[in-house]
């Protein structure tokens, strides 16, 4: 079984009304447990306050190839499955930090408000550079732009000018003071990308209780590396929302130039889940203020050309959807590839979400680079010397009078 760790960037009375708001009910008490770490033969005792929240839904499919071929051989019958989706939501509240560990199809919704950083922030605290599994990039401003690459075991991994990192496997490595830590019996394999994701064959609750604090301690008290280029997005503070109207005013713009910059994805993923991908010839509309316009084919520029015929003023109020599946539109800002130098940084829309380079992979490079520099020996006698430049056209001289 596969635990997907989330850090949150919302009170925890939000995230609340928001389950709530998308159909979760709240399964039995809030339960209050006491977590106790062990390091270095001392104990740090917390508080871990929880609450669980649930949602079933249930829906009936047709069965479109079914009935496809029941009309050729004449069968009348309307041939319908029935789809089960399950989304659960454990939130975790550590003195006011707030962690969700999202079960089933729960990934959803505890997206909405995460720390889109976190994962790779624990990756640099974590991850055994010399057991990488799979790392899955994706690349800016390079001849594999937008491709998304991957280096499997026992390959060397390096890292490559304008690369982010979307996915990295690899073993844990802890210190030896942590070693008492039950993460320690998870080490074999983490997954590291929005959330930390760890496999456990079996476990009891208290164990992954334990678990999520000890990865909140590890978070507040450990140093990241800064050795993994990645994305930082651009957080939904006030302090942003000018730099956020910014960029969104500017991709509108190019959007509606006749030389858009403007990629358009196929699909969209969330959590290894497709969420959008629509098939050839498939009819798609536009929502925008509650009115729907069709799209006359999935490309940039019939985008274009609609985005202008409607006359929109904010690219974050446009959402897609096939009409096949009217009840599941996702936000157009989500399939949209973009990139902008802005404020004397370059700036790239990803997911949805407006980011930019991690300054301390930058950071890193600088200090490899220095430590190039320390390690050099200037060797005198290799000099270029006049003297050896003449020697040197002597010998090209009389080459020649060989040839």
């Amino acid at each position: 079984m596969e635990f997907s760790i989330y850090r949150q960037l919302t009170r925890k009375i939000d995230l609340i009304q928001y389950l709530i708001e998308k159909g979760l009910q709240r399964v039995g008490n809030t339960q209050i447990h006491t977590s106790t770490l062990i390091i270095e033969n001392e104990k740090v005792e917390k508080e871990v306050i929880l609450d669980f929240f649930f949602k079933l839904d249930t829906e009936e499919i047709e069965i479109n190839w079914a009935n496809y071929w029941s009309n050729f051989f004449d069968g009348a019958n309307i041939r319908e499955k029935t789809i089960e989706s399950a989304y659960g939501i454990i939130i975790f509240d550590i003195e006011g930090s707030i962690f969700t560990i999202s079960l089933g199809r729960g990934h959803s919704l505890a997206n909405n408000f995460a720390d889109y950083d976190f994962g790779f922030d624990m990756a640099e605290i974590l991850h055994d550079t010399e057991t990488v599994e799979v790392k899955s990039s994706k690349f800016f401003k390079q001849t594999k732009s937008k491709s998304l690459t991957q280096y499997n075991a026992n390959s060397y991994v390096t890292s490559e000018i304008g690369e982010s990192n979307e996915l990295l496997i690899s073993k844990i490595k802890l210190a030896e003071k942590y070693s008492g830590f039950h993460l320690y019996s998870y080490r074999k394999k983490a997954k590291f990308g929005t959330a930390i994701k760890i496999e456990v064959d079996s476990y009891i609750p208290s164990v992954m209780i334990d678990v999520v604090h000890e990865i909140s301690y590890l978070f507040s008290h450990e140093d990241k590396s800064g050795d993994l280029p990645r994305m930082i997005f651009l957080k939904n503070i006030d302090d942003n929302q000018y730099k956020i109207s910014d960029l969104n005013d500017s991709l509108l713009s190019s959007l509606k130039s006749e030389t858009s910059k403007v990629n358009l994805s196929y699909y969209i993923e969330d959590g290894g889940d497709i969420l959008f991908n629509p098939m050839d010839n498939e009819e798609i509309e536009i929502v925008y203020n509650r009115y729907t316009y069709p799209l006359p084919s999935y490309s940039i520029d019939a985008l274009s050309q609609l985005i202008n015929d409607i006359e929109c003023t904010d690219i974050t109020k446009v959402s897609i959807r096939t009409i096949s599946d009217r009840s599941n539109s996702k936000p157009l800002i989500k399939l949209l590839d973009y990139g902008v130098e802005y404020q004397r940084k370059d700036f790239y829309l990803y997911k949805g979400r407006w980011a930019s380079f991690n300054k301390s992979y930058i950071e890193y490079i600088e200090r490899e680079i220095n430590k190039v520099n320390d390690c050099v020996v200037l060797m005198e006698e290799y000099n270029l010397t006049e003297e050896i430049l003449r020697v040197g056209r002597d010998f090209q001289e009389s080459v020649k009078n060989y040839v």
